[in-house]
């Protein structure tokens, strides 16, 4: 396995389908796994996972455990040399993976974490605004080498809100993340 994409929500029946579907669509010549984390949703998502299992692995916390306890757990659980988590709200580019991977991969730079910018868009899924990872970083959308993300603990599992932030500002003490330019 080369890349594990680990998917976290949290009662998001209205948006799961389309950022499973988004990452079941990628383009790309790398071995993927997807991981959806389910932090005890109480709103159908359940339902609409079910639909899903023959594709994706699903883990259902018992309990909420928050985004920093649920994104440490698809950590734990991912395979891959490579992670990258995404939202149940996000959806990505169907050259999502394998513009990151190609990045992460040139032997020159040596890079351990790809980004890539994004936008920002409407519930009907229209484009409301163009965010630079730099200006604006997250930890959504960062294909990490896993070995890298897991020597430095990896996500703070007390957090509830920010784990993207407090994340990306311990892997930096440490390490660089590369940025491309592309939503």
């Amino acid at each position: 396995m080369q890349v594990s994409i680990v998917v976290c929500c949290y009662n998001e029946e209205l948006l799961i389908e389309r950022c499973i579907r988004s990452l079941l669509s990628q383009k790309t010549s790398f071995d993927i796994e997807i991981i959806v984390v389910d932090d005890c949703s109480t709103d159908a998502t359940p339902k609409i996972l079910k639909k899903f299992e023959s594709e994706v692995k699903v883990l259902r916390n018992s309990k909420n455990l928050g985004i920093g306890g649920a994104s440490q757990k698809g950590l734990e659980a991912a395979r891959g040399q490579f992670f990258v988590r995404v939202d149940g709200d996000d959806y990505v580019s169907e050259y999502f993976i394998q513009i990151l991977m190609l990045a992460i991969l040139d032997e020159v730079l040596g890079r351990v974490a790809v980004c890539c910018d994004y936008y920002i868009v409407s519930e009907g899924g229209k484009r409301i605004g163009y965010v630079s990872a730099i200006e604006r970083p997250l930890a959504c959308g960062v294909l990490y080498n896993r070995d890298a993300l897991l020597s430095i603990g990896g996500y703070n599992v007390a957090m509830r809100l920010f784990e993207d932030k407090c994340l990306r500002e311990r892997f930096e003490k440490e390490f660089s993340v590369i940025n491309i330019p592309i939503p």
